[in-house]
């Protein structure tokens, strides 16, 4: 497309947090630069890496004038994000995962939804590849343009929970908006940093519980690239914390925007990462002693606020048959039953993916 340079045509600030990305940062800032509309700024935010991504970032910002590389101690994704917000000098803002890649008219189809509409966010779909295909994925709630009324009738109600368990109405990732600046802003600036795990969340659902207009396009233009091939992985043991944290902000959110409650759909946010806390304690392969991760896990279903919150929840629809069980046995108390049911969904999912990765599927 032609743009009259007569015209001030709107800036778009796109930030990339760097944290040990040197194997595909490369591929994600080509697909930027190479971008269909012209008018943008590449932020590079060095996090403190230690894999060469540094260096990486100084190299390619010397090749073009359009990016600008800043570096600092590893303080995690949002201050990376904040530091990239401060600097950026775009009307609208795009944040980019440093391992992923955007499709060349991208930015050109989100800023043009975005002034046909004067949209506060436009959001599109995505193709998450793996090593030998990849899926094309949207999100679900119908496609077009809402306004407060609509958002409110058709949007909020499934924005956390879809009705279908694990799936989100809107995603909470960050990497598949563009915001105009304004509404992003302030949501980044009041995320608690402590949040490691599912941050995007927070800001994410604060600009869209703030926008006045969105839209909702089906184009899969973010190029997601799922790294998630192993079955080894380091131990986290402060994940249960984290979703504490996540969850309790969540709610602080819903009750301060005072817009739409979305406690309920918290429910299902948290016990969406319960369950995956689980699972992924059996999926996974570590060093951790069997009887500490008990414990852990003992910890965690007796936990007061789990107990509420799967109480809460309807299983009765939107579960399958696997995850019907968890929760029944999870309000049963039963914490023998429960851990062996999750063993075995976990071993089977284990065994699939390597069948899958033998066959070249995966």
């Amino acid at each position: 497309m032609r743009y009259d340079n007569r015209v001030k045509q709107p800036l778009v600030s796109i930030i990339v947090p760097v944290y040990n990305a040197a194997a595909h940062l490369e591929r994600c800032v080509e697909s930027v630069l190479a971008q269909t509309y012209p008018y943008i700024e590449l932020i590079l935010v060095n996090d403190g890496s230690t894999d060469g991504s540094d260096r990486l970032c100084d190299r390619l910002a010397a090749r073009d004038t359009r990016i600008r590389a800043l570096h600092g101690a590893n303080k995690g994704q949002t201050h990376a994000r904040t530091r990239g917000l401060k600097v950026a000098k775009g009307d609208y803002i795009h944040f980019v995962d440093a391992d992923d890649w955007l499709a060349l008219d991208m930015t050109e189809i989100m800023v043009g939804e975005a002034e046909k509409h004067t949209a506060d966010i436009v959001t599109c779909g995505a193709a998450f590849h793996y090593a030998n295909h990849h899926v094309p994925v949207g999100q679900r709630v119908p496609l077009g343009v809402y306004d407060k009324t609509r958002m409110k009738k058709e949007l909020y109600p499934k924005m956390l929970y879809s009705g279908q368990f694990f799936y989100f109405g809107i995603y909470a990732a960050m990497w598949n908006k563009l915001f105009r600046r304004e509404i992003i802003g302030p949501n980044i600036l009041a995320v608690d940093e402590a949040i490691k795990i599912g941050e995007d969340g927070v800001a994410t659902y604060g600009a869209f519980l703030d926008a006045k207009k969105i839209v909702v396009i089906e184009n899969h233009l973010y190029q997601y690239r799922d790294n998630n091939d192993s079955i080894t992985r380091t131990y986290c043991k402060e994940q249960f914390d984290n979703a504490l944290l996540l969850i309790e902000a969540l709610r602080k959110l819903s009750d301060r925007k005072a817009v739409y409650d979305l406690d309920i759909q918290i429910d299902y946010y948290f016990m969406y990462n319960v369950r995956s806390i689980l699972l992924e304690e059996f999926y996974y392969r570590h060093k951790k002693p069997l009887g500490k991760r008990l414990g852990y896990l003992r910890g965690i279903v007796q936990n007061p606020d789990v107990i509420a919150a799967a109480a809460r929840i309807d299983i009765s629809h939107g579960f399958t048959a696997a995850q019907t069980r968890f929760f029944t046995l999870l309000r049963s108390g039963n914490f023998t039953k429960l851990i062996a049911a999750t063993m075995h969904e976990a071993y089977r999912m284990r065994s699939r993916k390597l069948i899958r990765k033998a066959l070249g599927r995966y």
